[in-house]
């Protein structure tokens, strides 16, 4: 998915999903939730609200994400709902908002894997679909280099002023 955007609404679900947490799970999870958790949050407890989110953005987008965060968590997906991910996850609804073509094939490629993933997918078994892009991959490589050249810069000073 790896757009600003994408990245809002996976937020915005996780949120819903959060607040959902009880006082006992948050105190006997303070820094993660176990995976199976995440499940039972989703199915038993606000599924109605991720997909009323879904539905009041009325955004393709609000849909692959949705069908993000099901698959990823191994929660329920019902039939309804597998159709609307996949009718909102068309490559050919997408091929012209792209300029850049090696973005536009990278693009193509996600959506095609996500739409097998999500027509195999099984119920309660967690499938990992990738959220990154090669741009942000790429940013990200970028940034621990500056960070690495940042480090060695300090040290330098901070060898220097400890010499003197």
């Amino acid at each position: 998915m790896g757009n600003e955007k994408a990245g809002e609404l996976w937020n915005s679900f996780y949120d819903i999903i959060l607040a959902h947490a009880t006082d006992e799970e948050n105190l006997k999870f303070p820094n993660s939730f176990p995976e199976e958790l995440y499940a039972e949050l989703i199915n038993a407890r606000c599924f109605d609200k991720l997909v009323e989110f879904t539905f009041n953005h009325s955004s393709r987008l609000a849909f692959q994400v949705l069908g993000w965060v099901i698959l990823n968590n191994g929660a329920k997906m019902p039939e309804d709902i597998k159709r609307l991910i996949l009718a909102n996850s068309e490559w050919e609804d997408e091929r012209d908002q792209i300029e850049d073509e090696e973005d536009k094939a990278e693009r193509k490629r996600w959506l095609l894997d996500f739409q097998e993933k999500v027509r195999n997918y099984v119920e309660g078994t967690p499938v990992k679909v990738p959220h990154e892009t090669r741009r942000d991959v790429y940013e990200k490589g970028k940034s621990r280099i500056r960070l690495y050249i940042e480090r060695r810069q300090v040290r330098k000073r901070t060898r220097k002023l400890f010499k003197k």
